[in-house]
């Protein structure tokens, strides 16, 4: 399943791009949320490049059907790894989600819009179970879109503190 969202952060793409090669900022950030156990697993910065590899517990908010329970546990622990190209400010997200056979793929574009800056973010989700992938692909993209937009307003808050 594809599907796009976009954020619009109060500052432009240089100061949002600070912010998302921070990493106090993903732990700050996972805090906001609610997530637990969160650990930062590796971190690479470079000239151009910036890459990180977190890990983190979250609560499944999602509706999930009786026939899908054995597959969607409650609480699951999130991998993430988020990479930019500091020159081109385009970067990918790599989600997997562990004990479940689900990853996410997300290509990430910044740009500066006047005075603020656009992250535009465009996903694919994979649900790997025959049958009945594709309906836990929609339980689980409606889920990740609330979190996707707590992710964003804990950017939103947490930008204040980058000039």
């Amino acid at each position: 399943m594809q599907y796009t969202e976009q954020n619009t952060h109060a500052k432009n793409a240089e100061v949002v791009l600070k912010m998302f090669t921070d990493p106090a900022y993903f732990i700050n950030k996972y805090k906001k949320v609610g997530a637990t156990q969160i650990e930062q697993l590796e971190c690479r910065q470079a000239e151009h490049a910036f890459s990180i590899t977190t890990s983190r517990q979250v609560a499944v908010e999602a509706p999930v059907p009786a026939f899908a329970k054995k597959l969607v546990p409650d609480q699951i622990t999130i991998i993430q790894t988020d990479t930019w190209d500091l020159k081109s400010r385009t970067g990918t997200l790599d989600i997997q989600f562990k004990g479940i056979p689900v990853t996410i793929k997300c290509n990430m574009a910044l740009r500066d819009q006047g005075s603020e800056c656009i992250q535009d973010l465009n996903f694919t989700l994979k649900v790997s179970v025959p049958l009945i992938g594709a309906k836990l692909e929609q339980l689980l993209a409606d889920d990740l879109r609330q979190k996707f937009a707590a992710d964003a307003a804990a950017a939103r808050e947490l930008l204040k503190d980058y000039s």
